[in-house]
């Protein structure tokens, strides 16, 4: 794991994409219980 990156917490909304096809954006939920 690169220095500074941590695991991903409930709330938190990933971003990403891929030139010239779009963007994505992910808000990580609750765990199911």
């Amino acid at each position: 794991t690169p220095a500074g990156v941590g695991a991903v917490k409930p709330g938190e909304t990933i971003s990403g994409g891929v030139e010239g096809i779009g963007t994505i954006d992910v808000t990580i939920g609750q765990p199911r219980s």
